[in-house]
């Protein structure tokens, strides 16, 4: 990875110009394998969604804190995947 040395009149050029630079660079090196997961996903109502799922994400949470066992949901993406 090369920064240009072209221009350097600030110090916040210098930053500005490596994060441009590092940003280049790892877009050609990085491969991200969720990239396209929700392609073609339509979700009627997102804003619902999104509280819905933030309101079974709480609950599961209270349910841990007051002891209870698992499975403390119905849902199989929250029993099986692991949200901190």
């Amino acid at each position: 990875m090369v920064c240009s040395m072209k221009n350097w009149k600030t110090p916040t050029f210098f930053i500005i110009d490596f994060f441009a630079t590092l940003q280049r660079y790892s877009n050609k090196i990085m491969n991200n394998p969720y990239e396209k997961t929700l392609d073609g996903l339509i979700i009627d109502d997102p804003v619902k969604s999104f509280f819905d799922w933030c309101k079974e994400r709480e609950n599961i949470r209270i349910k841990r804190e007051n002891g209870e066992k698992p499975p403390w949901t119905s849902d199989p993406i929250f029993q099986q995947g692991r949200f901190l």
